[in-house]
């Protein structure tokens, strides 16, 4: 679940992330270290979720809606690190062209 909902992010992301780095900085070798940096970000939590969290259905509860908890801890258990990760990368990547765009203008 973990997995898939990490990949769905990078797919979704990716493409933009691409265009807007190629655009702005002008080095391919920076826009392909920053895209590699955030996929392996990415895949990081998922693994760790996968190894250290998780769903766990050994005690099946009696009532569906007693499923829905469980379930929404364990989105919330991927949301809050995906989504600090995301605004870390973005802070990052904010500098980063800043940075870049100022030396190549001079």
């Amino acid at each position: 679940m973990a997995f898939l909902f990490a990949w769905s992010i990078k797919r979704s992301i990716t493409t933009y992330l691409l265009a807007t780095l190629d655009e702005l900085v002008n080095l391919p070798a920076a826009t392909a270290f920053y895209l590699r940096v955030f996929s392996l970000g990415l895949y990081f939590i998922a693994v760790g979720y996968s190894l250290f969290g998780g769903y766990d259905a050994k005690n099946p509860p009696a009532h569906f809606m007693e499923y829905v908890w469980p379930l929404a801890q364990t989105f919330l258990g991927v949301l809050v690190p995906t989504g600090l990760y995301l605004l870390f990368h973005l802070l990052l990547v904010t500098i980063v062209i800043v940075v870049l765009r100022r030396r190549n203008v001079e």
